[in-house]
C-alpha cells in the first residue's frame, strides 16, 4: 500500500468555502501551495485579465492564497502546513500584498476589478496596501471602472484602513452585521436560503438578495450593488446571498457560528 504524503498548501479539511470547490479551487489549491511550499511567493498571487468568472463575469480579478485570510472565518480550511504563528503569518501576507498591490497597479483600469475571488487583508498593513491600489485604479479609469472586494477580517480591520477602497464586510449572523456596521463597512449576509428575491426585512434587518442567486445569468458586473457602498449604507441594507458551492459543509460552518 503507497501512502500519499501530504504537500504544503493540502486541504485536509475543507469548511465550506466556496473557493476551494470546482474551478476556483483549482486556483486556491496551486496558490496555497505556492505560498507554503517551497518559496515561491511571486506566483502565490494571481491577477486575471478579462477574467470571465462563471458568477463574476466580464471583469478583471485577483486571486490569493488562503494564507491572507482570516482563520477566524467560518469556512476557513484546515490546510496542511499552514502559519499559525501571529507574527510570521502578518510578515508573508504583507509580502503578499506587496506584490498583489504592484499587480494591480500594472493592470489596465479599463474594466471592473473584482480583488480576492480568493483572498483576503487580514490586518491594517496588507489593507492599506491593496485598499491604496484599488483607489489608484479606479484613479486611473477613464470609463469609471471600480474595484471592489469583500472582507472577513471586518473584526480587526476597521473600513478607514482600506483608504477609501469599496470593500464590504462578510457576515453570517445579525450580531456579526452590528459589528461590522460599528466598524464603518458595508455588509454582505451569507445564510442558508433566500426568503424572497425582493428587498424584505430578515431579523430585523433589511437584505437585498443577490440577483444572481436567482438568474445565473446576471452576472456581478451587470449589477455592481456589491460595490456602490454610499446606496447601501444609505439605505441601510445588507447584500444577501445564499451558500453556494459545498452547500453541506458551508451551511454545518454557518451553524457552528450561530
Amino acid at each position: 500500500m503507497v501512502i500519499k504524503e501530504r504537500v504544503a498548501g493540502e486541504i485536509i479539511q475543507a469548511n465550506g468555502c466556496y473557493t476551494n470547490q470546482s474551478f476556483a479551487g483549482v486556483h486556491t489549491s496551486k496558490l496555497n501551495r505556492n505560498a507554503l511550499g517551497p518559496a515561491d511567493t511571486e506566483n502565490a498571487v494571481l491577477v486575471v485579465k478579462n477574467s470571465q468568472n462563471q458568477k463574476i463575469g466580464d471583469m478583471h480579478a485577483t486571486y490569493a492564497p488562503q494564507l491572507t485570510c482570516p482563520t477566524s472565518c467560518p469556512f476557513y480550511p484546515d490546510i496542511y502546513g499552514d502559519i499559525r504563528d501571529p507574527e510570521q503569518r502578518v510578515m508573508i501576507q504583507v509580502e503578499l500584498a506587496e506584490i498583489e498591490a504592484q499587480k494591480i497597479d500594472e493592470l489596465p483600469a479599463n474594466k471592473n476589478l473584482r480583488v480576492h475571488v480568493v483572498g483576503d487583508s487580514d490586518n491594517h498593513i496588507s489593507a492599506n496596501l491593496i485598499g491604496s491600489a484599488m483607489v489608484r485604479y479606479g484613479l486611473r479609469s477613464e470609463n469609471n471602472s471600480v474595484a471592489y472586494t469583500y472582507t472577513h477580517s471586518w473584526a480587526k480591520v476597521h473600513e478607514s484602513e482600506w483608504k477609501g477602497a469599496n470593500v464590504i464586510a462578510s457576515c453570517e449572523t445579525p450580531q456579526d452585521i452590528k459589528d461590522a456596521r460599528k466598524q464603518g463597512y458595508a455588509c454582505e449576509w451569507t445564510y442558508k436560503e433566500h426568503a424572497t428575491r425582493k428587498v424584505h426585512e430578515r431579523d430585523g434587518i433589511k437584505v437585498l438578495p443577490c440577483p444572481n442567486n436567482f438568474n445565473a445569468d446576471v452576472k456581478c458586473t451587470d449589477c455592481m450593488k456589491c460595490a456602490d457602498l454610499k446606496l447601501l449604507k444609505k439605505n441601510e441594507w445588507v447584500i444577501g446571498l445564499s451558500i453556494h458551492g459545498a452547500t453541506k459543509l458551508a451551511n454545518k460552518s454557518i451553524e457552528r457560528r450561530q
